[in-house]
């Protein structure tokens, strides 16, 4: 099952953060994708959820069941008329549920785990996403945590390097080891355009970006995966563009050429209030899967406060040091 991943890895990106994390660097924030549908499973409280596919094992690949790629298209003279952006978008928005209950999200929470295949390194992540582009995502490396947020007007990263990680980092250890040691940044405005993006993007749901953001256009039907698709481009202002293939049949999301490079691909389902989720989010970059984010939790239209997107203020922690140029 797919839909837009509120948390889109970025290989590349991710993998240089993740390298930069565990030296106690702050690294500027990379566009999530919805792949970021970021974005966007392990096991969910009951009754909100139901059943889902288990989480593949780590070194496994999710499959998905194909329509056969030799399987000849449609012919363009027997279709009453070719759909318009809007049809297509319709379709796709009832995949995830009823329009009433889709329209009417105004908060997501993802909880879940992450896996860095190039890096070998795991770790956990919390999501969180208020209307209207609102988000903050929280990475934890070890005892380390790193986030990323944004009110919608400013836009900053922060990393925590907490004790006990710096004591066996260093042989030497002192007590101004003791105390946590922070760095926090401002992001500049392109970063801050594309995390509102990305904020917009995975609380709308396929919505048509021209009243705010960008436009929506249809390539064309085209193959991918094994499915016959609508293939439509998602331009957001700043040359921030997203494609995603739609099964003709029923609107279920295929793949998402991120705005790195990166594919992404969702299986499995976990259901919240009626709508679907996907539980796992593979991103590939030529043909090699480089990131898995696994979903444990999707809540929705949850309180969540405006303090959680708010600029922080620095406690008392010691300032980690400048990064190299």
């Amino acid at each position: 099952m797919n839909r837009p991943h509120p948390f889109v890895v970025l290989s590349r990106a991710f993998t240089r953060d993740s390298r930069e994390f565990a030296l106690g660097k702050v690294h500027p924030f990379r566009a999530l994708c919805a792949i970021a549908s970021i974005t966007a499973c392990i096991s969910v409280a009951a009754p909100q959820l139901s059943a889902a596919d288990p989480a593949p094992a780590k070194s496994a690949t999710p499959t998905k069941a194909a329509a056969s790629p030799t399987k000849t298209p449609a012919t363009p003279g027997k279709s009453a008329k070719t759909p318009t952006v809007a049809e297509i978008l319709h379709l796709a928005r009832s995949y995830i549920g009823p329009e009433e209950k889709v329209s009417a999200i105004k908060t997501i929470r993802y909880k879940g785990t992450y896996t860095n295949f190039q890096e070998e390194k795991e770790g956990e992540f919390q999501i969180w996403l208020k209307a209207p582009s609102k988000q903050r995502t929280e990475f934890t490396e070890g005892p380390n945590l790193r986030t990323t947020a944004t009110d919608g007007l400013e836009a900053w990263t922060r990393v925590v390097i907490k004790p006990d990680a710096a004591a066996t980092a260093s042989a030497a250890a002192t007590a101004s080891l003791t105390k946590p040691r922070e760095k926090l940044e401002t992001l500049t405005a392109a970063e801050l355009a594309r995390l509102k993006f990305n904020a917009f993007d995975n609380l709308h749901f396929f919505s048509d970006l021209s009243p705010i953001f960008g436009k929506v256009t249809v390539i064309g039907k085209s193959w991918k995966d094994g499915f016959e698709c609508h293939q439509v481009r998602f331009m957001f202002d700043e040359g921030y563009v997203i494609e995603r293939f739609f099964n003709v049949e029923d609107g279920e999301l295929v793949a998402t050429i991120a705005p790195s490079g990166a594919t992404i691909r969702e299986y499995g389902e976990i259901r919240t209030d009626g709508l679907r989720f996907p539980r796992t989010v593979d991103a590939y970059v030529n043909g090699n899967l480089v990131n898995r984010i696994v979903y444990s939790e999707v809540n929705i239209n949850e309180d969540l406060p405006d303090i959680l997107f708010d600029y922080p203020v620095l406690g008392p922690r010691e300032e980690l040091p400048a990064e190299e140029e």
